[in-house]
């Protein structure tokens, strides 16, 4: 059998001799012993040996060679045996992830100037664009060159609208997302404000109260939702007693009891006492002051006890009655040309409400202040100041985490622990056969580090209802940009669907 060169050669003489039957023959003979040639050995992965980069650039070169094949073959040029023996040849290329990403950039890059023709951006300019991309695709034998621009003006008509509605409802999503976290930014202000005070005191809330997250309510399943709060409220404890003394400007260190705020009433009282120096009757009205005030403090005990009407009308008549003898007692004093000491007398007495505020919240068998309590004169609007405003507007926004010390239960004293561990302990031993599976009764025990971590400085953050950067970013998208990326996107697709 005649060699490639031979045939070479015998085709040169045939056209030599002007023999165009015979140089035809030669010439069909040399075509197919070449495309033998090209054939891979079977079971031969001619990729095998290439890096992915390789194969990326591979497929970028095809999609643009694919590209001058077709526009060859619409010219006249070129024939559709050649192009399916180049598809058997690309095959294995093509069956590559890589060597399919690379074939799509190219198209992509191949086609992007019919993406920039003025009125490609209408769903009938697209699809002109995607006829012509498809009636630019190489064709073989068994192709149809009118069926692939049919294809192409259907698939680019399809991306163009379909990316116009993907485009106005992403947007569209991502608006109703903002404006519905403005929205709760708004409905949460004034519970968020007093987080953030409360927070800055030294308070702790779990998550889940205000700002609750599948990573958060899973760190307090696992720390016990119960145990949590209840850990939250001891801890919140020590802050409202430090908050008290504070409103007091007693150390941190100090002791609450009644003999306590009564050394730190008497301090409080010298103005008054100067006030009583000036006359007998300065002396009985400011005893009758005091005397009002004590009643007015244990009405307002006993109805903290009962909640009776009864118990808080007294109350309010004893506090009438001392709010009266107040005003004689700064009577006497502007009587005696002494007006510097009205503005004592007003420290004084704001002095004496906190310490008479503070008597009213304090357990005097443990030193604790109730926040309860001064969470209900927060509500009913009695004036509160320093500290002692923060303790009542945190107990009327989170009562479950600030209830009155004696009455928190231990955190994490529970029988369901110790069955927990029990269960998981015999479990893991019967399934690993091996004494080391008891290991597994420790499980339980994470939740102690869990509640550490639920209740940490690290998660006690106050609500961020700022939309994400991908969300500024969906709510921004510019129509033309998302209608050009369509188009670009459409030409491997058409290039796919007619090969």
């Amino acid at each position: 059998m005649a060699d490639l060169a031979q045939l070479e050669r015998a085709l040169i003489k045939a056209d030599a001799a002007g023999d165009t039957a015979a140089a035809t023959a030669f010439a069909g003979e040399i075509r197919r012993m070449r495309r033998t040639a090209m054939q891979p050995t079977p079971g031969m992965n001619p990729t095998a040996d290439m890096s992915g980069m390789d194969k990326f650039r591979a497929g970028m070169g095809k999609a643009f060679v694919d590209v001058g094949r077709g526009a060859g073959q619409v010219l006249g040029m070129g024939d559709r045996a050649s192009i399916d023996e180049s598809r058997k040849l690309d095959a294995p290329l093509m069956n590559t992830g890589a060597g399919m990403a690379g074939n799509i950039a190219g198209n992509v890059a191949a086609y992007a100037p019919l993406a920039l023709v003025p009125g490609a951006n209408t769903v009938v300019g697209a699809g002109l664009t995607g006829a012509a991309v498809g009636a630019t695709q190489p064709v073989g034998e068994a192709d149809s060159r009118l069926k692939n621009t049919a294809i192409g003006a259907g698939v680019g008509a399809l991306a163009q609208y379909g990316g116009n509605k993907l485009t106005g409802h992403i947007q569209r999503k991502a608006t109703e997302k903002a404006a519905a976290l403005a929205s709760q930014k708004a409905k949460n202000a004034m519970r968020d404000a007093t987080l953030k005070e409360a927070q800055a005191a030294g308070y702790k809330v779990p998550r889940s109260l205000y700002d609750p997250s599948f990573a958060s309510n899973r760190l307090e399943s696992l720390a016990g939702k119960a145990a949590t709060k209840q850990q939250a409220a001891a801890m919140n404890q020590d802050i409202t007693n430090s908050l008290a003394k504070q409103a007091l400007g007693v150390p941190d260190d100090s002791v609450l009891s009644i003999s306590t705020l009564e050394g730190i009433r008497k301090a409080a009282s010298k103005p008054y006492q100067e006030i009583a120096a000036m006359s007998p009757q300065a002396k009985l009205d400011l005893e009758a002051l005091k005397q009002a005030r004590n009643d007015a403090q244990g009405w307002f005990n006993a109805y903290n006890r009962s909640a009776s009407p009864a118990d808080l009308a007294k109350a309010k008549e004893f506090r009438s009655a001392a709010e009266q003898l107040e005003k004689t007692l700064e009577s006497y004093a502007v009587a005696a040309k002494r007006p510097d000491l009205l503005p004592a007398l007003a420290d004084a007495r704001k002095q004496i409400a906190k310490i008479y505020t503070v008597q009213r919240a304090l357990n005097d068998a443990t030193g604790d202040v109730s926040a309860p309590v001064i969470g209900r004169l927060f509500e009913r609007g009695k004036p509160l100041s320093d500290g002692l405003e923060t303790v009542g507007k945190f107990r009327s926004a989170f009562p479950q985490v600030s209830q009155a010390g004696a009455k928190i239960p231990a955190p994490g004293v529970s029988k369901s622990e110790a069955l927990a561990g029990a269960l998981l302990g015999a479990t893991g031993a019967a399934v690993t056969g091996n004494p080391v599976g008891l290991a597994a009764a420790a499980l339980p025990l994470a939740s102690h580090p869990a509640r550490a971590l639920a209740l940490s400085k690290a998660l006690q953050k106050v609500p961020n209802y700022a939309p994400g950067v991908t969300n500024k970013l969906l709510q921004n998208i510019d129509p033309e940009t998302s209608a050009l990326l369509a188009r670009l996107l459409a030409a491997p697709a058409i290039a796919g669907a007619t090969q």
